[in-house]
């Protein structure tokens, strides 16, 4: 899933790329995957981040989940006195599920300086990029994608 992160995450311009799932045991959505173009320890996806912005990654990532629809967000703000190296000016957010007519597998959340502005087009794309995902994992290509 991290080659398929750091595709995705180049193609739109984001310094960063996680990959939630459910964690059925503790009924929350969790990072299990990410990538970054900032140095990061893959246990620790958010570390650095101020508390209350990574429980607003968790709260974006859980409205998609429940909606099944892709969410922008130009705001996002981090602690520039603990936060990595580049993370400071990360002020932008997407996030769109992974999904197939049923199931949602996960959301797809890209963090980055600048993304590209809200549009219907953008929204058409990332709905089938989560679409043609949730097929590849359906059709048993999940090994290919490195989900675990």
């Amino acid at each position: 899933m991290e080659a398929v992160l750091q595709v995705v995450g180049r193609a739109t311009n984001s310094e960063r790329a996680a990959f939630w799932a459910p964690d059925l045991t503790h009924r929350k959505l969790r990072v299990i995957a990410s990538w970054s173009t900032v140095a990061l320890k893959p246990s620790a996806p958010y570390r650095g981040m101020r508390y209350g912005t990574a429980l607003r990654c968790r709260m974006n990532a859980a409205h998609v989940w429940r909606t099944r629809k892709p969410f922008w967000s130009g705001s996002m703000l981090l602690d520039t006195a603990h936060a990595l190296p580049g993370a400071a000016e990360l002020r932008s957010g997407v996030w769109f599920a992974v999904k197939s007519d049923t199931v949602v597998y996960g959301v797809i959340e890209l963090l980055g300086r600048v993304l590209e502005q809200r549009t219907p087009d953008n929204l058409f794309v990332l709905e089938r990029l989560g679409v043609r995902l949730g097929q590849a994992f359906e059709e048993g290509h999940h090994g290919d994608l490195q989900w675990h």
